[in-house]
């Protein structure tokens, strides 16, 4: 009888450990801001193939795609410190045009389910914080190396999944950032 028990002990104790070592080997794969900021200071686009640049933009949409919500705001909005700037002018319209086309479906989708999820009161402080925004940049011309046509596509785009995927609370509370939006584009023209 002893023998059976122990058998089964030892076999639970490789089974954990080879769970624990696939987990470990999984969350050193995963990316992270500090991962992204490495592979940028590494990248020089300078003199590179025509392959060798979208492999280096597919690289890194991929790992900028792989991270969660919240290391992507923090990571985006901070230029991976600085890090992605380099990077970012070195790019041909089309290529940053693809990047785009890489990297916005999956933080769309990410932040409709944000979106979602959040109670109605936060969501309305955030809507309210976005129109604020919205009205106070109407006339910022940050954007300015953004292609038209590109930009019209991701707002489509993004709509689109946005009318797709968001919960009908969701919607009906977005409808006076979409009204602002609307009137922002169109003060533009």
């Amino acid at each position: 009888m002893r023998p059976s028990w122990f058998r089964f002990i030892f076999a639970l104790a490789v089974l954990w450990t080879a769970v624990g070592g696939a987990m470990q080997w999984l969350q050193s794969r995963r990316p992270t801001p500090e991962k992204i900021e490495a592979f940028l200071a590494t990248q020089k686009l300078d003199g590179a193939s025509e392959a060798e640049r979208r492999a280096a933009i597919e690289d890194l949409a991929a790992k900028v795609n792989g991270l969660d919500s919240t290391q992507r705001r923090a990571a985006v909005t901070g230029g991976f410190n600085g890090k992605f700037q380099p990077f970012w002018t070195s790019l041909t319209n089309a290529e940053k045009t693809h990047y785009f086309q890489l990297i916005v479906p999956r933080g769309m989708k990410q932040m409709i389910d944000q979106f979602s999820a959040m109670d109605p009161v936060r969501r309305k402080r955030e809507l309210e914080r976005a129109i604020r925004t919205l009205r106070e940049n109407t006339d910022d011309d940050s954007f300015q190396d953004v292609d038209p046509a590109l930009a019209a596509k991701l707002i489509s785009n993004g709509l689109k999944t946005f009318y797709t995927d968001a919960s009908i609370d969701a919607k009906m509370a977005a409808v006076p950032l979409l009204e602002e939006l609307e009137r922002s584009i169109k003060w533009r023209r």
